[in-house]
């Protein structure tokens, strides 16, 4: 109990939430199994790490419709403190792992509301100051700053993908990043993608083409298994050579009526 610098929350159980904003009026009602947050704090003060942990956990609107769920998450985020930092040092550690999620229906996304798994390793290597703010992203980016993933692995819809590689951010702030990709149903995510209208017609018909003839099937049948790099440059995605969709922009904004450094929004 004298431990100062541990911050251990249970919030298993039943939880309600109303939003009000301007004219917005929003309720939200939630059961847990298991909910538990512990933070071990830094001699700054802020969280060191933050361990999250969540079992059969779902969230119902006000007039009791199912909004979302989750089966299962374990999300562990670790601030690192290298005596000396260059590029290649990592500074921040995460990992995270989600099971049996299923998002808002309303949402019409193209590949559905079910995200069987979703797993994702990475570690921030450079020197990036905590709290995150626009200008010390920027410091971090100026500095040669990138993000090693280490492990990136779904099963969402048809789509299944494991990958690995770097993420950065280029001079406008925006997301670039070189990755190698074990897909599996990636013609049926494009056709999905396609119909949306997230991937122009001619497009979607270049990379039938083009990364079909990467495609293997297993001995044992099944679907079939592309090898290829992913990359984003200039808010695209790229599957190989082959240009797949826009990326949307991340537009970074400060509070009004504020100066100097601010937190990220």
């Amino acid at each position: 109990p004298w431990n100062l610098r541990r911050i251990s929350v249970d919030l298993a159980g039943e939880h309600a939430l109303d939003i009000a904003a301007g004219r917005l009026r929003q309720s939200f009602r939630g059961q847990a199994a298991r909910l538990l947050v512990v933070a071990d704090l830094h001699g700054d003060g802020l969280p060191a790490s933050v361990q999250l942990s969540a079992k059969v956990l779902t969230i119902t609107t006000g007039s009791g419709a199912n909004f979302a769920s989750v089966a299962g998450a374990e999300i562990f985020a670790e601030r690192l403190f290298p005596s000396e930092v260059t590029p290649k040092t990592p500074s921040f550690d995460l990992d995270f792992r989600l099971r049996g999620l299923q998002l808002p229906a309303g949402l019409g996304l193209p590949l559905g509301g079910d995200v069987r798994i979703l797993n994702f390793q990475a570690k921030v290597l450079g020197g990036l100051e905590f709290p995150a703010t626009v200008d010390a992203l920027g410091h971090w980016r100026d500095g040669g700053g990138i993000v090693e993933v280490e492990r990136l692995e779904t099963q969402y819809g048809p789509l299944y993908v494991r990958a690995n590689g770097t993420l950065a951010l280029d001079q406008a702030m925006q997301p670039m990043g070189a990755m190698t990709a074990k897909v599996r149903g990636f013609f049926q995510t494009v056709k999905a993608l396609r119909n949306a209208g997230h991937i122009r017609s001619r497009d979607a018909a270049m990379a039938r083409v083009i990364l079909g003839a990467l495609a293997r099937k297993p001995k044992g049948g099944g679907a079939a298994t592309i090898s290829l790099p992913l990359s984003i440059q200039e808010q695209k995605l790229y599957a190989g050579p082959v240009r797949l969709m826009d990326m949307p922009k991340i537009k970074w904004t400060r509070p009004p009526g504020t100066s100097g450094p601010q937190k990220l929004r």
